[in-house]
């Protein structure tokens, strides 16, 4: 399926996602009203470097905490999620709670309170 862009698998209850990531050319995936409760699933679809929008609405995986700024963690080239475009406070979220930014605390708090231990605080 090299040119195949769109693909809606939407209301089969679906659970997996291992198998998408051969179609490198897709750039919208609709998974809604299916069964898939992983944040991990996400491995399968992250490296397909056109996917610019999914759809997981109505599915498990919706309950995770911070899903949506886990999908930008792990497809950061997304631009809608659920229908919903992504907003540039959301990709700065998504890049601090997965850590993106330490070593820049790290060397910020060093230079102000020098004799002090850095504690991370993200949730």
């Amino acid at each position: 399926m090299p040119v195949l862009r769109t693909l809606d698998i939407s209301k089969n209850n679906i659970s997996k996602l291992k198998g998408l990531e051969l179609i490198e050319s897709l750039k919208f995936l609709n998974m809604s009203l299916n069964n898939v409760k992983k944040i991990n699933q996400f491995k399968y679809i992250e490296n397909l470097p056109l996917l610019t929008e999914v759809d997981f609405c109505v599915n498990p995986l919706q309950c995770c905490k911070y899903y949506r700024l886990q999908c930008l963690f792990h497809m950061p080239q997304l631009r809608m999620v659920d229908g919903v475009e992504i907003t540039s406070e959301e990709k700065v979220k998504s890049e601090n709670l997965n850590g993106f930014d330490c070593q820049d605390r790290e060397i910020i708090f060093k230079s102000i309170l020098p004799d002090e231990k850095n504690i991370d605080r993200r949730v």
